[in-house]
């Protein structure tokens, strides 16, 4: 099956510039959600400009309650994913935290809080979750609908960080 990434532009599947995935690589621990990223190599290099960049990934956890900014093309409403990349602002909680309202939670995920509709929503998955300019976590899954009180859970890009990085090489 052939995969394409679009980058560079902040309307779905169009604009930007498009480029085919040459290798996927999936974590070897994935399960359960827990370890829920993989690395896509690209045809050819991105080539970065003012609308497209490379981002650091964060080498060290941030503070309860710090503000994370999330993005993604999901749900807009019920049936209808967006057209326009959507941005909303969300806060980490502790992994003791997010056990209190969640049944389970993998050693590689992480939680964030969000105002009452407000967050991520079906369709997000695999979008960034970016404090001070770093990404922390790629949106794993939401729990029932979205904006409904329950955390958002994130693969925790510093407990992945070292598996990534001997990935990407």
């Amino acid at each position: 099956e052939l995969i394409s990434v679009y980058a560079g532009t902040i309307y779905y599947i169009t604009g930007g510039v498009e480029k085919r995935v040459s290798l996927v690589t999936i974590h070897p621990a994935y399960g359960g959600n827990n370890n829920d990223i993989a690395i896509l190599k690209l045809n050819s290099a991105l080539e970065f400009n003012d609308v497209m960049n490379s981002i650091p990934l964060a080498k060290k956890n941030i503070p309860d309650g710090a503000q994370v900014i999330v993005s993604g093309w999901g749900h807009v409403s019920s049936t209808k994913a967006s057209y326009v990349l959507q941005y909303d602002t969300e806060y980490s909680i502790s992994h003791a935290q997010c056990l209190r309202r969640l049944d389970r939670l993998g050693s590689a995920m992480r939680c964030m809080r969000r105002p009452l509709g407000h967050g991520v929503c079906s369709g997000d998955s695999g979008g960034p979750a970016v404090h001070n300019g770093e990404l922390i976590g790629v949106n794993s899954y939401v729990i029932n609908d979205c904006g409904l009180g329950f955390p958002d859970v994130f693969t925790d890009v510093v407990a992945t960080r070292g598996w990534i990085i001997k990935n990407m090489k």
